[in-house]
């Protein structure tokens, strides 16, 4: 029979009662809630720190890539001579061209299946409805030998009448080549240079070049020829589903499409900056599109501003609430030429980052005439 003693040392090693385990694993579950709150709480602060952080390197770089194309717009197409093409009618193009079958308004009669307008201007503003983000079209000439235009010696009786100019310098096959007689303006492609001797420039066949004897206007001699190169730079940039979105020659015409180039971005607007004065100072910022040359003389530079928004939702602190990430008044959605379109409008849940500059217009800063 055991003892009293060996009964109490086998009571003592029996292990923990269940109040103990549910003690023990009371303390632990608390202890878990704690740790998983702070790293819930860190990890709010951190997405919304990184956020914001996207919106600012999301914006910089909208803006590097829109001010570097704009400093090349207008190269060989400086010239009054060109800035005076214009038309008469919503949505014509004051380039005439043809382009694979399809000619722009005018000569096509009207604006339905037409191609896409083409000026010959530096850059373009497109002022959408209010609310909604604009639209920046840049134009310039590739081609570095040829900069400066030439004239017409004889008369361009038809699309297809050789051009004779008063010399073919810098002119090559493929290259893409504008007539311009005051406000007069047509596109052609030059397809052979069959005697250099003749000084000829012959715009038969191509994708430019209509096979048919067609509306383009006559050009008579004294009317300037400006070299565009074979892919002149003609790009378009607008905001699509919150991203800079840009269009280049061939998407315009519809052969491709738009590509994506930065994400987040969600707004931009542009001003034209002009020299009303004439004294290479500017003294006005607006919205406004010229339409003759002397009105495109005037604008020496444009104002851009690209609003970036963070990837990072933030919730309100008061569930239910209002959201509090960017409120009314934020300067963050400013610019100098007013409130910038915030998706959704403000308060808002998202975090913004507004970005703006001024870009001069070299090339119509040096423009020859």
């Amino acid at each position: 029979m055991m003892s009293a003693r060996t009964h109490a040392t086998r009571r003592r090693q029996a292990g923990m009662s269940l109040v103990e385990l549910m003690v023990g694993m009371l303390v632990g579950l608390i202890g878990i809630i704690i740790i998983a709150h702070l790293y819930v709480t860190n990890d709010q602060y951190q997405r919304s720190t990184s956020g914001a952080g996207t919106a600012q390197v999301s914006g910089a770089i909208a803006l590097y890539m829109l001010e570097r194309e704009i400093r090349q717009a207008g190269f060989g197409v400086n010239h009054s001579g060109a800035l005076e093409c214009s038309c008469v009618g919503v949505g014509c193009s004051p380039v005439r061209y043809y382009y694979k079958g399809r000619w722009s308004f005018p000569p096509n009669a009207t604006l339905a299946g037409a191609r896409p307008a083409l000026t010959l201007a530096p850059v373009v503003i497109v002022q959408n409805a209010a609310g909604s983000t604009d639209s920046i079209t840049i134009f310039a000439a590739t081609d570095a030998e040829r900069v400066l235009p030439t004239t017409l010696l004889e008369t361009m009786a038809t699309s297809q009448t050789a051009i004779k100019p008063d010399g073919i310098g810098g002119f090559d096959m493929g290259n893409l080549a504008v007539m311009a007689s005051g406000t007069t303006c047509g596109l052609v492609q030059i397809s052979a240079i069959p005697n250099p001797v003749t000084q000829e420039l012959v715009h038969v066949g191509g994708d430019w070049n209509d096979p048919a004897i067609a509306t383009m206007p006559a050009f008579g001699s004294g009317s300037l020829i400006f070299g565009l190169g074979t892919t002149p730079l003609w790009r378009r940039y607008t905001v699509v589903s919150n991203k800079l979105q840009m269009a280049d020659m061939s998407a315009i015409l519809g052969d491709t499409l738009p590509i994506d180039l930065v994400d987040d971005i969600v707004d931009m607007q542009a001003l034209y900056g002009k020299d009303t004065g004439g004294d290479d100072v500017v003294d006005t910022w607006d919205t406004v599109t010229p339409t003759t040359g002397a009105g495109w003389l005037q604008v020496r530079a444009i104002r851009i501003a690209v609003l970036a928004r963070s990837g990072n939702y933030e919730r309100p602190s008061t569930p239910g609430g209002a959201c509090e990430a960017t409120l009314v008044g934020s300067e963050t959605v400013n610019w100098s030429g007013g409130t910038f379109n915030v998706p959704g409008g403000l308060p808002s849940c998202y975090k913004y980052r507004g970005f703006e500059t001024i870009v001069p217009l070299r090339n119509m800063i040096w423009r020859p005439a």
